[in-house]
């Protein structure tokens, strides 16, 4: 049946209803009774709240729902946004989706109350067209002297630039809640969580407006479920009713749930009720969520990088922290890469709380290695009853590279006179990259020849933009090289250095000299086959930027190959640093 309109319902909320509130038992004569108490708790309600149905959308999963809630038959329903995929100014699209949601919506046995997502309310034309099916994007009624405010924090089709409730809207909020100021709930309906945005004052504004009142926010987007205590209230982001999950579970917040509310006179109590289970609201915290964004920023579990020199490797070595208090139970699980065999498939080992341990897998390659084939991989698994947290890593053992000594001294002009050899190549026949990398005279040198015969440098001023050539150094220690993710954040702190040259003109400096450490300098020439660089940094800048003596540093060369009608073209000689193959390309000095 289709949802009653907002006018009839709230008309409905403020008729009292005639009928029976007692219940009406057999008189017994005994003084016992075969019941606790006959005081029926008929001011309480229930109602349920659904969360994102797109982003990634699961096929089915929405209308599996719809068919559950029908089965435990609340008062109402309320979505938080995400109903279609939207994100077009298609109308002829835009309409097929909302009538197919529309389909699904008007299976429920019940009023069903829309609030807009950023799927739904993206653009001037879909702003247009909520107003034409919807009315409006912001409302209340009120239920049991309970107030629901459902608001827009897509107001402006913002999307996901800048969200936040414009300052119409927030007139509207604060007058409704001063018209209803002793009721005995306020809940809020919104799709995303505006409290972690830094920019969303208007909302900030709202929020200091709710602090004096008892009250609850439910709120989507993010796909993981948290809960927030805030202004001494719960506030929620609730996971997935068939949006895109990595379907982990509640030790990572991450399932296909609804929401059901049941309003006492005490307070409301929540359920988290998943499409294969119930859970109360406490099911992933924001003490959990916190817990897991450390262990993201600075991994506990790492896979140390393997060496091997005139020998083979035998064993994958994994160094475990136990960042918590409370015993935590590690699992490592492989599989076989296209050399690399695992001789055990599962390790499981409880680590003490603030514990250490070093896990070894044994393992046995099967022939020779090559950089390109598939590696062993590993999943790490940290957690307890309730919590978890987990990474992949590839395993791969890397060549060890000595650095070069010998030879002539180098003069930084790019004509490549000095380097008679090349160490080094990859890519293509038609853009093959030629390097060597040596040290002298206390100065690390680089040089390269890049055979690319369109040069493209004038598409933009990004460095995406044009073609050239990128050397990556990190002259960290192999604890904090081995796992650099290659951010450009990590070049500004000065954790590790990019020498970029990109053949502007005939001859040409290293780009972005702004960025540069002290006493990098490089020089670039164009070719008739394409372009080449000299690159030079001391040895004692590097050894500033480690923080010590210089033993090994980690190298890579990528090359861009700009095209104007397509994505530019990244290769590199080693697979890139976030491919978390860790440890490769690591040079050792003498």
């Amino acid at each position: 049946m289709r949802f009653l309109s907002i006018l009839t319902f709230i008309l409905f909320a403020a008729t009292p209803i005639i009928g029976q509130s007692d219940i009406i038992v057999e008189q017994l004569e005994s003084l016992k009774k075969p019941w606790t108490s006959l005081d029926v708790n008929d001011d309480n309600f229930q109602f349920v709240v659904i969360t994102d149905r797109t982003g990634g959308m699961r096929p089915g999963v929405f209308e599996t729902g719809v068919a559950k809630i029908n089965l435990i038959q609340p008062e109402f329903v309320v979505s938080v946004g995400d109903l279609i995929q939207g994100y077009t100014e298609d109308k002829t699209k835009l309409e097929r989706e909302w009538k197919e949601l529309n389909g699904f919506v008007d299976q429920f046995e019940m009023p069903f109350f829309y609030v807009a997502g950023n799927h739904d309310y993206t653009n001037d034309v879909m702003a247009k067209m909520w107003e034409e099916k919807f009315g409006a994007d912001r409302y209340h009624f009120l239920y049991k002297d309970v107030l629901f405010l459902c608001l827009n924090s897509e107001d402006g089709a913002t999307a996901l630039k800048n969200p936040d409730i414009g300052d119409e809207q927030l007139a509207y909020a604060e007058e409704v809640l001063s018209k209803y100021p002793n009721v005995r709930w306020t809940m809020v309906f919104m799709h995303q969580p505006l409290w972690i945005r830094p920019n969303a004052k208007n909302w900030k504004s709202l929020e200091t407006t709710l602090e004096n009142r008892k009250h609850s926010v439910f709120t989507g987007h993010v796909h993981r479920f948290t809960l927030y205590e805030r202004n001494k209230s719960d506030y929620f982001t609730l996971a997935t009713m068939g949006g895109g999950s990595g379907l982990r579970g509640t030790r990572y917040g991450e399932f296909d749930h609804f929401m059901w509310v049941t309003m006492t006179d005490s307070g409301p109590y929540y359920a988290n009720i998943l499409l294969d289970g119930i859970h109360d609201k406490s099911v992933y915290t924001q003490n959990l969520l916190a817990k897991r964004q450390r262990m993201d920023a600075s991994p506990p579990i790492k896979s140390l990088p393997l060496f091997q020199e005139n020998g083979s490797v035998d064993k994958a070595v994994f160094s475990v922290e136990n960042p918590d208090t409370e015993a935590m139970t590690v699992k490592i699980s492989l599989s076989d890469g296209e050399y690399m065999t695992a001789n055990q498939k599962t390790i499981e080992q409880e680590i003490a709380g603030n514990g250490t341990a070093v896990v070894e897998v044994p393992i046995t390659i099967t022939g020779e290695v090559d950089i390109k084939a598939r590696p062993l991989r590993a999943t790490v698994e940290m957690g307890t009853n309730d919590f978890a947290w987990s990474k992949r890593y590839n395993i791969f053992p890397n060549q060890k590279y000595i650095l070069k000594t010998k030879g002539k001294a180098i003069k930084v002009d790019g004509d490549l006179s000095e380097w008679k050899k090349w160490q080094y190549s990859f890519g293509e026949e038609e853009n093959r990259v030629q390097f060597s990398i040596k040290e002298k005279n206390n100065m690390l040198y680089v040089a390269a020849r890049v055979k690319d015969t369109d040069n493209q440098t004038n598409f933009g001023t990004n460095l995406m933009d044009k073609d050239g050539i990128i050397i990556s150094i990190d002259p960290r220690p192999i604890a904090k090289s081995a796992y650099n993710p290659k951010k450009q954040e990590g070049v500004m702190r000065g954790e590790w250095v990019a020498l970029i040259g990109q053949p502007t003109a005939d001859e040409f400096d290293l780009s972005y000299p702004e960025l540069l450490p002290e006493g990098a300098q490089g020089k670039g020439k164009r070719t008739a086959s394409g372009y080449q660089v000299e690159f030079a940094i001391p040895i004692a800048t590097l050894e500033k930027m480690r923080g010590g003596k210089l033993t090994d540093m980690r190298i890579n060369v990528s090359v861009l190959d700009a095209d104007k009608d397509k994505k530019t073209l990244e290769y590199s000689w080693l697979p890139e640093w976030n491919d978390m193959l860790v440890g490769s390309g690591t040079f050792f000095r003498r």
